[in-house]
């Protein structure tokens, strides 16, 4: 089956790849036509029968399971994918132009866990609203779908003609590019066994305008000078800037203000994450990821502008991946994070751009200071004319390779960035599950902790376990912030957890957080003014912090929360408590007035003769009870 898979796949890519619009469709209709007779039609046709086991999957985004044998009158777009990959998170605004595009066609997806930690029902519900994925999808954690079809590559996208049969598989994101026409024509071909009722799903993950919630909140920057703390709100497309003396918040930099007592900048981003920000020159610099793009925003004269990246493309997956344009003339591909670094009285800034799986470099010039500076010289003695966008680690393979030669190795996914104090760059580099080393000498790429040492191809080799060196593992590490006295605080995100890593003997372990503990940390950083340690707890929607010391006197881990609206709502529902009593154990049923907002948890206290108790909505759907035990029974 696979080799009649892969000439199906190469004859139509080749079609579709090859010829001008003018001649496309008479060759995509001979294609199509051809399938009828092809000599091992009975395999194909067996072969696209196993696509009705989707029926037995549990299915989101639906009210009901969905058998496609009952869209006998459509053409069926599926999408195998996995909410970890860029690749696949890349494919989702093409598949949603396709949805608007072409509302007659039954776009699902089939979520094919590659992580553990993915295989979660409720954490694939946060990727479906944290990525605005309407149409639905069934849940193949164990991958029985996966390994019956054969499918080796996310994200995979199969096309069913109304009989059932797979008449297209796109695999890959570059892949992805034939898709639209592919459909379009497909559409023509089929035309008379079509009907042209438009099928509706009980979903409810629809946009939200911003508001005072966090959503989805990913990288954290801490400014020691102003005590600022700077957060990227990613589901709610903005940055918060707050002040940790005023204990409020100062800035707002968003397509819409929803503070009123914050300084609005208006700017309009799609997922912001990486920040980091500049004293001296009173700048933030934002990594506008799904824009492509990285921003300078001046917090004393509200002034933004594009710094480099040319934002999105028509295109996805065909990548310049050695630049060295203008900034404003060179394309990135997703960036993640960036951190900000001063050599030659310059300013730098790195980009870990996941999208093409590399390390790269924008030389910001102060020209107040840099003007005797024609050139920014960089490791391998490379000249690097000021304000261009370069490549400077990473061949753009995704691969856990190291290599003395920056431009020969390889990551997978480098999602956070750091610095120590002995010129080394550690990088977080997610699929491979690891914390890489980068030598901002000479840019030699070491491994340090986790992942496989032996095979560079093996982006499998996570875990939930300390140890030293390789023999620690993670699983899909988002960032990590240096400490000093040489360690390292990593956001283990498929863990739930922070780990502690001695940069002298790479001893890495688990930081043990009572509960209620975290839900895909994001990011952290340090606050040196505060001893505090930040971190952006992504799917609880919320900000932690802990007492630095605590992590190394051993002492019991709670977790605090910023309070990022000062003003929050107070119900009174002492009336409204009725206590019931069962053996020794007192239950408190409370009924309340208000409506939840159903796009982000809810964090509640009762207070109980001075004590409180808090806790929070896990699903406003079904019926949250609080049992309250004492001593005194």
């Amino acid at each position: 089956m696979e080799t009649l898979r892969f000439e199906l796949f190469q004859t139509l890519t080749s079609i579709i790849s090859s010829y001008t619009e003018t001649e496309l469709e008479t060759k995509v209709f001979d294609y199509l036509q051809s399938l009828d007779n092809y000599h091992d039609y009975e395999l194909l046709k067996n072969h696209s029968k196993k696509l009705q086991n989707l029926k037995e999957l549990e299915w989101l985004n639906s009210s009901q399971q969905i058998d496609i044998t009952d869209f006998n009158d459509k053409i069926v777009l599926i999408d195998f994918w996995t909410y970890c990959c860029i690749n696949c998170l890349h494919v989702l605004p093409l598949l949603k132009r396709i949805q608007s595009e072409f509302p007659t066609v039954l776009s699902l997806g089939c979520h094919s866990s590659k992580f553990s930690n993915e295989k979660s029902k409720c954490n694939i519900l946060s990727a479906l609203k944290r990525h605005l994925i309407s149409n639905p999808v069934a849940c193949d954690s164990n991958l029985e779908i996966w390994n019956d079809l054969g499918i080796i590559c996310w994200p995979t996208i199969l096309v069913l003609n109304p009989d059932g049969l797979i008449i297209g598989e796109f695999i890959g994101e570059v892949n992805c590019n034939y898709l639209r026409d592919f459909i379009k024509i497909s559409l023509k071909f089929y035309d008379k066994k079509l009907s042209s009722r438009i099928i509706s799903f009980d979903q409810k993950n629809k946009f939200n305008m911003p508001d005072k919630n966090l959503s989805y909140p990913t990288k954290l920057a801490f400014n020691s000078d102003e005590n600022l703390l700077f957060i990227s709100d990613s589901g709610n497309n903005r940055v918060l800037g707050f002040d940790m003396t005023q204990k409020e918040l100062k800035f707002e930099i968003s397509s819409h203000k929803c503070f009123e007592k914050s300084t609005f900048i208006e700017c309009c981003m799609n997922w912001p994450q990486g920040i980091a920000y500049d004293n001296q020159l009173k700048t933030l610099f934002i990594a506008d990821t799904f824009n492509n793009v990285i921003r300078l925003v001046k917090l004393d004269t509200k002034e933004t502008k594009i710094l480099c990246g040319t934002g999105t493309k028509n295109s996805i997956g065909m990548y310049d991946l050695k630049g060295g344009k203008k900034g404003l003339d060179q394309e990135i591909s997703s960036p993640w994070d960036l951190k900000l670094m001063d050599k030659e009285n310059s300013k730098i800034l790195l980009i870990a751009c996941v999208g093409t799986h590399q390390i790269w470099l924008y030389s910001y010039q102060n020209r107040s200071i840099d003007s005797q500076f024609q050139h920014l010289i960089w490791w391998k003695n490379l000249n690097i004319e000021w304000g261009s966008l370069i490549c400077v680690a990473g061949n753009g393979k995704e691969r856990n390779k190291n290599n003395a030669y920056p431009l020969q190795a390889s990551f997978a996914q480098p999602s956070g960035l750091c610095f120590d104090d002995s010129h080394n760059c550690y990088i977080a580099d997610a699929e491979s599950s690891t914390i890489r080393i980068m030598n901002l000498r000479d840019g030699s790429v070491k491994g340090f902790v986790g992942g496989d040492n032996l095979d560079p191809d093996n982006l499998f080799a996570y875990g939930n376990q300390d140890g030293k060196g390789f023999e620690a593992k993670l699983q899909h590490p988002m960032d990590v912030c240096f400490l000093k006295n040489n360690y390292l605080i990593v956001a283990d995100a498929y863990n739930n957890c922070l780990r502690l890593i001695d940069t002298k003997t790479k001893y890495c372990k688990k930081i043990f957080i009572q509960s209620p503990g975290l839900n895909e940390p994001n990011g952290v950083c340090v606050d040196e003014n505060n001893s505090f340690l930040w971190i952006a707890d992504s799917n609880n929607h919320s900000i932690s912090f802990l007492r630095i010391d605590d992590i190394f006197e051993e002492k019991e881990i709670f977790l605090s929360r910023l309070e990022i609206d000062q003003s929050k709502d107070t119900v009174d529902s002492v009336r409204k408590a009725v206590l019931n009593k069962s053996n020794d154990q007192k239950f408190i049923a409370i009924s309340f007035s208000f409506n939840l907002n159903e796009s982000a948890e809810n964090f509640w206290t009762i207070k109980v003769n001075e004590r409180s108790i808090k806790g929070l909505f896990i699903n406003n759907e079904a019926s949250d009870k609080c049992c309250l035990l004492s001593n005194d029974g």
